[in-house]
């Protein structure tokens, strides 16, 4: 016999539990839809308004090559703010003036190949520390740095323009993620070339280069504003997971070191054959200060240098026999950027004026003192 009024109990119960989930449902719906349209609206407020981008986007072209290089006869004279000017010649080359092939009568000629560091993200071309090195020797230099390159785009920008230019010492420098730049087709979105090794030969992929879609170079602005919608984000990782960038693995620290091997063979291939030097520099990012140990990179660097018996400088000894103090005023910080007078991203932590000059110090003093460099900054007369 059932308790009266049990089965009303429960009626009311089940209608009062079906209540109560309706709410919480409806709830959620709103909250998604509140959650939903204020992203929107954020997202809209900024693609609308100024955001900080990358300078590449403002400096540099697309290349079939090389994915981009500098753009050419680009001049701004307060491109990183007041006084810190850029110039290029009609090769992208960072000069005040145009780069002959051939250096003037008698003089020697630098050549400084490498990323956004030797270009001299954030100073003046007066400035970077290739000019720099120049100047202590009262030589020309050639400024082949180019923003957000890879160990590799440097190389085959060298193959392509270095070798026809006239020069009797070529400084070849690189930070370590610059190696691992190398290891994608793809950098901060933008495609590139990747080197791999074929036997004993070094084979280029992904070029020509795709040229960058509409969304990346022209579309940019959006980039910062969708990346902050959640749902981009999930598609983002789940894609990132599911499909990778260069439709195959990314090659090993070891895989990429014996490229790069091949790489700096190449190069010292090209300097016997046109007579002359090449220095191997290694470049240190203010992190590297306080460590411990050297990285795979280091010891890679080092190791295919002295297998190939050519010059190599690394500046993170240096670096680190400097205090704490000392250090923060050779990299720019996040605080030394001005949106109102330079609107981009991912600079700080390059060389400041001080620390272009503190490199370009401790390179005139290296090859001064290195028997095998020294004469190729001496001028002399060229035999007819």
């Amino acid at each position: 016999m059932g308790v009266p009024g049990y089965g009303r109990l429960l009626a009311h119960a089940r209608d009062g539990g079906l209540w109560l989930i309706g709410v919480l449902l409806i709830t959620l719906g709103l909250l998604i839809v509140i959650e939903g349209t204020a992203s929107l609206v954020l997202f809209a407020y900024q693609a609308v308004t100024d955001q900080p981008r990358i300078a590449n986007e403002f400096s540099s072209e697309y290349d079939p090559d090389l994915g981009w290089i500098a753009r050419r006869n680009f001049e701004a004279p307060d491109f990183y703010g007041p006084g810190r000017g850029v110039r290029t010649d009609r090769h992208g080359f960072r000069a005040d003036q145009e780069v002959t092939p051939r250096s003037p009568e008698g003089h020697p000629r630098i050549l400084c190949s490498g990323d956004s560091f030797t270009w001299g993200y954030g100073v003046g071309n007066q400035d970077t520390w290739c000019r720099g090195l120049g100047e202590a020797f009262g030589i020309e230099t050639v400024n082949l740095g180019q923003s957000g390159y890879g160990v590799d785009q440097s190389f085959l920008l060298f193959m392509r323009e270095g070798t026809r230019i006239e020069h009797t010492l070529h400084v070849f420098a690189f930070i370590e993620d610059d190696f691992v730049r190398a290891q994608s087709p793809v950098f901060l979105g933008f495609p590139k070339p990747i080197l791999a090794l074929t036997g004993d030969s070094l084979s280029i992929l992904n070029q020509p280069v795709p040229a960058d879609s509409w969304f990346r170079w022209v579309g940019r602005g959006l980039a910062f504003p969708s990346s902050q919608l959640r749902s981009i984000r999930l598609l983002t990782s789940l894609s990132t997971r599911a499909l990778p960038e260069s439709g195959r693995p990314h090659p090993s620290p070891d895989e990429t070191l014996r490229v790069a091997a091949a790489m700096f063979d190449r190069l010292a291939v090209a300097a016997r054959t046109n007579s002359t030097s090449l220095l191997l520099v290694f470049l240190p990012t203010e992190g590297m200060h306080a460590r411990a140990r050297p990285s795979v990179w280091q010891r890679g660097a080092r190791e295919i240098a002295d297998s190939l018996g050519l010059p190599f400088l690394d500046l993170t000894d240096q670096l680190q026999l400097m205090s704490g103090v000392e250090v923060p005023a050779l990299f720019q910080q996040a605080a030394d950027f001005d949106p109102a007078t330079m609107p981009f991203v991912f600079g700080a932590g390059h060389y400041t004026e001080r620390g272009n000059r503190w490199v370009a110090e401790a390179l005139t003093a290296f090859v001064a003192a290195h028997s095998e460099l020294a004469p190729a900054v001496v001028s002399r007369p060229r035999t007819r």
